[in-house]
């Protein structure tokens, strides 16, 4: 392991004999890209204030092959996701 590993590994708490917390250490953006590709689908509940922006995460996860499923506006409807070819935009719980 990666010596920063080692030690975040160390100071890591554990909570019992069921839950402990687990960062993963990333070195670079392919090691990113490699976690994120791993995902099956991605959830996107970003709400953007002007209507305008784009969620980086959905544009992360759209990027590294992932399909997302997105709280939709008109941004993200027309700029990113196409229902059924890499996502799905949803307006309600």
């Amino acid at each position: 392991f990666h010596p920063t590993l080692v030690r975040i590994r160390q100071r890591m708490p554990t909570f019992g004999d069921h839950v402990a917390v687990r960062t993963p250490f990333l070195e670079s953006y392919d090691d990113y890209a490699r976690l994120v590709s791993l995902a099956d689908v991605g959830i996107s509940l970003h709400v953007s204030s002007s209507g305008l922006d784009l969620p980086m995460k959905a544009v992360d996860m759209l990027g590294c092959g992932v399909p997302v499923l997105a709280l939709g506006y008109a941004t993200l409807e027309n700029e990113m996701i196409s229902a059924g070819r890499n996502g799905l935009v949803f307006s309600n719980a």
